[in-house]
């Protein structure tokens, strides 16, 4: 048995992890291991001088050897993966495209039709001819253009996928995570144990560790802990940059690099640019207001809650493609609402100063849009209905007993708690049903629903965040999902 690990984000923790993880796999129960990696010099020691005879191999070496894509033929790609919608997969990534809307404070840098058609084929075929013949690929979340290829052909090679999914709720201080199945981050363990609570009896202890997780939710702050036990730093939510301190050797090492090979090069200009129009923007936004009054009391009281998402990130990118634009998806909101009811928005904390203010000052101008600032959780409180596009915001809103409304897709969409709208025409249909037939499950139905899905949760959950130090249990939860 042979698994595909494919390691694209630079991270010297996740790489550690990625091969400690190969290691305890190859001595447990034989099962081989090939490496991808983007660069030559993202490899690291450990890999050179292996103990499990893994083969290693790097796009770049792989874009050098002209003779692999010299007589790549669009028309031949095309026909041979005719079922995957290339250019949804181009839209999520971030380097070099801006369908959230940001105009500029992302820095993207702009390219032409021919170089991102050259780098899809291209990054398709490198993965192409080490995936298949295995029997699972290992990768990160599907928030990088190579993740989200790679997850792309898994499945078209019917391979099995499971992408490292930490967590932001868990039992105790170790953290923990999944293994996802599929872009949206769907694990297909925990809908079988879902679905295997089917007349279920919770006993003392299963309710107790529904209500610890209960709480942890509810006392939720940020991701600070995660970021920090995962990725080795806080990157912080700073508006100029999360890496201001190395923001220059960012800039000109990647001057150095060939965009062909690392298509996240910036534009050192765009990206100077970007940092400080977001700075601007963030305090003349603050100084106007626009992000609405604190005071959750002066908000209507008929209304429901959209709380913006962070931008660009895999939320949208990727969970939530078709609602990339948030300002369009806010528009379409407004037009689907009851008569007397209000759309209350809330700007991300950590996306202040990514918009321009006219986006904002246009909301506002529809008669039933209304900013507030307010913590997201007493908006909650006060309104009738939940929207959002993805995002942990759904784990509140089930936890306070609001019906929530979702445009995207994510792992925790099979409860019953969630109204998924799969046309934006259904909107006035749904919301019709929520606020004016009241047509929601009573409230034994909801609690019930709600502890199915918090137990079937932590039954789906590995302890400990991904790093080295927790591996062990990370490499028995992937043989029990192999066998």
């Amino acid at each position: 048995m042979s698994l595909l690990f494919i390691h694209n984000q630079h991270s010297e923790l996740n790489q550690d992890f990625y091969f400690s993880l190969a290691e305890k796999l190859f001595f447990k129960k034989n099962i081989s291991s090939t490496f991808l990696f983007w660069k030559d010099s993202d490899i690291n020691e450990v890999f050179k001088f292996n103990r499990i005879n893994s083969n290693t191999f790097t796009f770049e070496n792989f874009y050098k050897d002209y003779k692999f894509h010299k007589n790549n033929s669009i028309e031949k790609f095309l026909n041979k993966y005719s079922h995957i919608n290339w250019s949804q997969i181009i839209s999520s990534e971030r380097a070099f495209s801006d369908y959230s809307m940001l105009l500029g404070s992302s820095g993207n840098r702009i390219e032409k039709f021919e170089y991102i058609q050259n780098l899809i084929i291209n990054i398709t075929e490198f993965l192409s001819l080490h995936i298949k013949n295995k029997k699972g690929i290992v990768c990160q979340t599907s928030d990088t253009l190579i993740s989200y290829v790679a997850i792309k052909l898994a499945n078209y090679y019917r391979i099995k996928t499971f992408i490292i999914n930490p967590c932001l709720f868990y039992e105790d201080n170790l953290g923990a995570g999944f293994y996802a199945n599929d872009e949206f981050l769907h694990s297909y363990s925990m809908i079988k144990k879902y679905n295997d609570l089917y007349n279920y009896k919770f006993t003392k202890n299963d309710l107790l560790r529904i209500d610890k997780i209960k709480n942890r939710i509810l006392d939720f702050k940020n991701k600070d802990d995660l970021i920090k036990k995962n990725k080795g730093s806080n990157p912080g939510i700073n508006a100029v940059t999360p890496k201001f301190n190395k923001i220059f050797s960012y800039i000109i090492k990647n001057l150095m690099e060939d965009k062909n090979i690392f298509y996240t090069k910036i534009d050192p200009l765009k990206k100077i640019k970007a940092n400080i129009l977001r700075l601007y923007r963030k305090q003349i936004n603050n100084y106007l207001g626009v992000y609405g009054e604190k005071n959750v009391n002066k908000i209507p009281k008929k209304n429901i809650f959209f709380a913006m998402h962070f931008q660009p990130e895999q939320s949208t990118l990727t969970q939530g493609n078709w609602y990339l634009n948030q300002v369009a998806l806010i528009e379409n909101i407004s037009k689907s609402l009851p008569l007397d009811y209000s759309l209350i928005v809330k700007e991300h904390p950590w996306g202040r100063g990514a918009r321009p203010t006219w986006q904002y000052k246009y909301l506002s101008n529809f008669h039933n849009v209304l900013f507030c600032d307010a913590p997201s959780k007493e908006i909650i409180k006060k309104t009738q209905a939940v929207l959002t596009i993805s995002g942990s915001i759904v784990f509140e809103s089930m936890i306070l007993d609001k019906p929530i409304i979702m445009f995207g897709d994510n792992f925790f969409d099979f409860s019953k708690l969630i109204y998924k709208v799969e046309n934006i025409k259904d909107l006035p249909i749904i919301l019709n049903t929520i606020l004016i037939k009241k047509n929601l499950l009573s409230k034994f139905e909801r609690k019930n629903e709600l502890n199915k899905f918090i137990l079937s949760y932590i039954k789906s959950l590995i302890t400990g965040f991904p790093i080295t130090e927790n591996v062990v249990p990370w490499a028995d939860a992937l043989i029990d999902e192999l066998n």
